[in-house]
């Protein structure tokens, strides 16, 4: 059971090469990457993809053996590149909840993901941005030519960024946008998140806490 890959990089190799090989076998047998499991069924997707965030951490620590990187980064490139389709979880019937980037289209489309298309528009768009960061380190060892395509796209967070967002007397953070390209700043605080839930502009934290992701990109 997975409950979620948040911060499971932090493991003894040992652990981490068993999980990721784990993970590597799970997309072979199902297509996708899980972002959580339980019960043998992948999901609820909160963010992005975070498995490719663990693949890449384990990669660039040398970690080998028993991964086959060659799948590994086919599984990554899944992610990166496939739509999934669609659930209607009742959670969020804008788009899968179960594995894979919900809000893939806007992101290859866009560059970021648009707050009247999805939900979660501004963590999705930071974590998105963190996994094809991800994406570019494992290519750059097994896919040389996809590398500088997804470390372009991994700047997709600062489509968002707008520069005359205030806060606690900082200026700039990220803030949602819609799809014609244009900023929705009415009543707009990165201090808040409204609940902070699946329709919410950021998921189980404030854009406030965003910036900290963004120290990893």
């Amino acid at each position: 059971m997975i409950r979620g890959l948040i911060d499971i990089w932090r493991y003894e190799f040992y652990y981490m090469k068993r999980l990721n090989l784990s993970l590597t076998t799970i997309h072979r047998h199902q297509g996708f990457l899980p972002d959580g499991r339980s019960g043998n069924w992948n999901g609820l997707v909160q963010g992005g993809s975070d498995a490719d965030n663990m693949l890449a951490d384990a990669y660039v620590k040398g970690l080998r053996g028993a991964i086959n990187w060659t799948d590994g980064y086919a599984a990554m490139k899944t992610d990166a590149e496939v739509i999934p389709y669609n659930t209607y979880d009742p959670t969020d019937f804008s788009a899968s909840t179960k594995e894979g980037r919900g809000a893939l289209g806007d992101w290859i489309e866009l560059g970021y993901v648009s707050q009247d298309r999805n939900t979660r528009c501004i963590s999705r768009t930071v974590e998105y941005s963190l996994n094809d960061f991800a994406v570019s380190q494992v290519a750059a060892g097994e896919m040389p030519s996809d590398r500088e395509k997804y470390l372009n796209r991994s700047a997709g967070w600062q489509k968002i960024w707008n520069p005359d967002v205030q806060s606690l007397n900082f200026t700039g953070f990220v803030a949602p946008k819609f799809s014609n390209g244009t900023f929705n700043s009415s009543g707009y605080d990165p201090l808040y998140c409204d609940e902070c839930e699946w329709k919410s502009y950021t998921y189980e934290g404030t854009p406030w806490g965003e910036l900290l992701l963004l120290c990893l990109v």
